[in-house]
């Protein structure tokens, strides 16, 4: 969860950066870009609530830990969800860095 937290924060901070090259632009480039920015912040969002709920589960699931076997299940489970949610983050922040890479002129 730290490492999602971590890819999270470090895209925040690309998007601090595209948003400043962004208002800076050229007239004719800047509302696509800013529309950009803002859909990336949405998508950021987003994963953090998923990252916050996944978290939560983990917590509730370790305090109950070793009450059943359809627990241990639903561990499993939360786990490969947060497997599958860090591919989704690492494709999300390649798109942001392809977008960074638009941005600089």
């Amino acid at each position: 969860m730290a490492r999602c937290q971590s890819q999270l924060d470090e895209a925040r901070q690309f998007l601090t950066e595209m948003e400043q090259q962004a208002r800076v632009a050229p007239l004719q480039y800047r509302s696509e870009m800013m529309s950009k920015v803002r859909s990336h912040r949405e998508s950021i969002a987003k994963i953090q609530k998923e990252v916050r709920h996944r978290e939560t589960q983990i917590t509730k699931a370790r305090l109950y830990q070793g009450s059943s076997s359809s627990q241990l299940e639903e561990d499993r489970r939360t786990e490969d969800d947060i497997m599958r949610s860090q591919v989704r983050n690492r494709n999300f922040f390649s798109k942001i860095l392809a977008n960074l890479a638009f941005f600089r002129f």
